[in-house]
C-alpha cells in the first residue's frame, strides 16, 4: 500500500548498535517501524528521526543515494556518539 501523496512506504530497521550496544531509547537490532505518512513513527526518538530524515525524504520522493548499490535502500546512523544506532531504510514497492 502506498503512503500519503502516492509515496512509497518505508521500512526502517535497526541493523546494529555500536558502543555499549544500548542507547537511551533501548533499541535492539531487528526493531523496525513502517513509515506510511508524514508523521514520525511511534517509538522512534526525535534524534533518530532528525538524523535519518534526509535519507527518508530521498527514498519517499523517488530518489536514491549514489553510494548505495540498491536504489531502494539507505543506511544511516543516529547522532548518539556514545551509542550510535545504524538504521536501514528500505523503500517498499507500491501495491
Amino acid at each position: 500500500m502506498g503512503g500519503v501523496y502516492g509515496t512509497p512506504d518505508i521500512r526502517i530497521t535497526v541493523l546494529e548498535i555500536q558502543g555499549s550496544g544500548e542507547g537511551p531509547c533501548k533499541y535492539k537490532p531487528g526493531d523496525s517501524w513502517l513509515v506510511t505518512d508524514l508523521a514520525a513513527p511511534a517509538g522512534l526518538c526525535t534524534w533518530a528521526i532528525a538524523s535519518i530524515a534526509p535519507y527518508l525524504a530521498t527514498l519517499r520522493f523517488g530518489g536514491s543515494l549514489p553510494w548505495e548499490d540498491d536504489k531502494d535502500r539507505a543506511v544511516a546512523c543516529c547522532s548518539d556518539a556514545a551509542n550510535p544506532v545504524v538504521f536501514e531504510l528500505r523503500r517498499l514497492a507500491n501495491t
